[in-house]
């Protein structure tokens, strides 16, 4: 099974400048002013089952029964099993996301005693992916040769000679494969120029007039107090403000199983069945066995972000001078996050049984195989019992595998300049 998911988002806002209108000494009005927001946001979930499951079965049997039979089921028996049986599991994910914002913020003019041009751009970029994948594998092979005639009275029968075999290749995967990549690209470049002019001196309240002697003062006492000094208005202004945030959790499950049973019975029986199951016996088992289980997971996780702000011009005062509320200003922030979790579990395993039984019986049966009558045994007595070969040959393997890679990196880079 196999599902690739993709998820890209990739936002830009292009230029935006707005000169400002307003006239020196405009009565408290602001200079030019640009206010740029962007926000940028993927979100993404994958989940992955792969079940996989191979089962193979062979049975051979050959149960002959003679009864007053003289010289029956006296033919060769050959038995063989040969099984290829696989089965395999996999996930592969691959999951981009990307966010990419531009701004582009100018200002011009002047304002009165609110300030000069001003500039405010924010940018906020996220990335967040959940990544859940299951891998389970099975493969199963069972083979089985029997050979069990039965003879009665019957005498010379059942000497064929047997042979019997199995050969099986059993094999088991469950993978699961993900990579993914997260990336934040913000750049913003402001400017704001122009000044802040102040307010004008306060008015001077009238003079009282004169009194009859010249004194000056009158009933109306001394001339009242002059205005205040006009203040400085503030100069240009640039905030800027980036934020970028990379989210990622990976959970990898694979279970993979192989198992190999192989068996071989020659169990022959005879009665009062003089020279029978004379044959010679040969019992073989190959058996290739693996299992593997592997989860491969790659992460990238990148915040780059860039910042030029400049503030130029300057705050004057008024008419007459007053108070300051300050030069040029250029404030920067910038923010970046990455968050990785990497869970991974891989199971194998591998199993092989193989048997060879050779357990022939036999019961008051001169020169059968087993014995005279049942007691001391005459297999070879007379050219009658051959022999018995019995082997087994497994290769059993077994793996289990996590691998994992996680890169992350911040790249920050601000300029600013105020004069």
């Amino acid at each position: 099974m196999k599902r690739h998911c993709l998820a890209m988002a990739v936002s830009v806002l292009a230029l935006a400048a707005a000169p400002s209108t307003a006239l020196a000494g405009g009565g408290g009005l602001l200079g030019g002013l640009v206010q740029q927001t962007q926000t940028a946001t993927n979100s993404n979930e994958t989940n992955q089952t792969a079940n996989s499951t191979a089962t193979s079965e062979q049975t051979n049997v050959n149960a002959p029964v003679s009864i007053l039979s003289w010289g029956a089921n006296d033919g060769n028996v050959n038995q063989s099993n040969n099984a290829n049986t696989s089965s395999s599991a996999q996930n592969n994910n691959g999951t981009e996301q990307g966010n990419s914002q531009s701004q582009q913020g100018s200002a011009g003019g002047s304002g009165g005693d609110k300030g000069g041009s001003k500039v405010e751009q924010s940018q906020t970029g996220e990335n967040s992916n959940t990544t859940n994948q299951t891998a389970e594998s099975s493969a199963t092979n069972k083979q089985t040769n029997i050979n069990a005639p039965i003879s009665i009275l019957s005498e010379n029968s059942n000497n064929g000679n047997v042979n019997q075999s199995n050969k099986g290749n059993t094999s088991s995967s469950a993978q699961n494969n993900n990579s993914t990549e997260q990336s934040n690209h913000q750049n913003q470049k402001g400017s704001a120029s122009g000044k802040g002019s102040g307010g004008d001196k306060g008015k001077h309240s009238h003079k009282p007039c004169p009194s009859k002697d010249g004194s000056g003062g009158g009933s109306d006492g001394p001339g009242g107090p002059g205005g205040n000094s006009g203040d400085r208005g503030a100069g240009s202004q640039v905030d800027q403000t980036q934020t970028a945030g990379n989210s990622n959790e990976t959970n990898q499950t694979a279970t993979s199983s192989a198992s190999n049973e192989q068996s071989n019975v020659n169990a022959p029986e005879s009665s009062h069945s003089k020279g029978a199951n004379g044959g010679k016996v040969s019992q073989s088992n190959g058996g290739d066995t693996s299992s593997s289980a592997q989860n491969n997971n790659t992460t990238e996780q990148g915040n780059w972000q860039n910042q030029e702000g400049s503030a130029g011009g300057k705050g004057d005062h008024g008419r007459h001078h007053g108070s300051s509320k300050g030069g040029q200003e250029v404030d920067q922030s910038q923010t970046g996050d990455n968050s990785n979790t990497t869970n991974q579990t891989a199971e194998s395993t591998a199993t092989n049984q193989q048997e060879n039984v050779n357990a022939p019986y036999s019961k008051g049966g001169k020169d059968s195989k087993g014995g005279d009558g049942g007691c001391a045994s005459h297999s070879d007595k007379d050219g009658r019992g051959g022999g018995v070969d019995q082997s087994n040959e497994a290769s059993t393997h077994s793996s289990a595998q996590n691998n994992n890679g996680t890169e992350q990196g911040n790249w920050q880079n601000q300029e600013g300049s105020a004069s």
